[in-house]
């Protein structure tokens, strides 16, 4: 831990590392009376506020359904993403879908690992009832243990894709967060 580094610099290496499907160590050791200094205390304490404030508005009432790219969907019973949901072998995403239009800030994908670490690559795409048009707001690599997907605006949807474009062998997810 330096003293230099700001609540805001570790909050966005908390969001890069921990969000990224890594582990995070904050050093912070105790001064010569062994207690933690008030500055890096204060510090701390501001760093927890930060990376708790992304994820305060989830939004809990949609629906999952698991669709090919030949236009079959499944209805998958979010019970079943607490299990770890298997895409089958022609399945290729996730759409979720809100009954009102959301304002979508960020997401958190999980994989079972249990099942073992299997995406390689995905994307997630956005789109309005009235639009017929996927419009591409995230591609990324790996989800692993958890993947946070931080959006630099906010995004109105009535659906998310969440569309595996590559892995090793059928995903097995088992979780999917999406905050306001």
């Amino acid at each position: 831990f330096k003293k230099n580094r700001t609540a805001e610099d570790l909050a966005q290496i908390y969001f890069n590392t921990v969000g990224g499907n890594a582990t995070l160590l904050l050093n912070v050791p105790p001064n010569k009376s062994g207690l933690i200094d008030k500055r890096e205390i204060s510090t701390l304490k501001k760093f927890t506020v930060l990376i708790k404030e992304p994820f305060e508005k989830s939004v809990a009432d949609f629906s999952l359904t698991a669709f090919t790219d030949k236009g079959y969907e499944r209805t998958v019973e979010p019970e079943k993403l607490k299990e770890g949901y298997m895409l089958e072998n022609d399945e290729v995403g996730l759409r979720i879908s809100f009954e009102n239009t959301k304002s979508i800030k960020n997401l958190v994908l999980r994989e079972n690992l249990m099942k073992s670490q299997r995406v390689e690559q995905f994307k997630i795409y956005s789109r309005l009832r009235n639009s017929e048009t996927y419009n591409l707001i995230y591609s990324g690599t790996v989800i692993g243990y958890q993947k946070f997907v931080m959006l630099k605006k906010a995004v109105h949807a009535d659906e998310i894709i969440v569309s595996i474009t590559q892995s090793r062998g059928n995903p097995v997810l088992k979780e999917i967060e999406i905050f306001e």
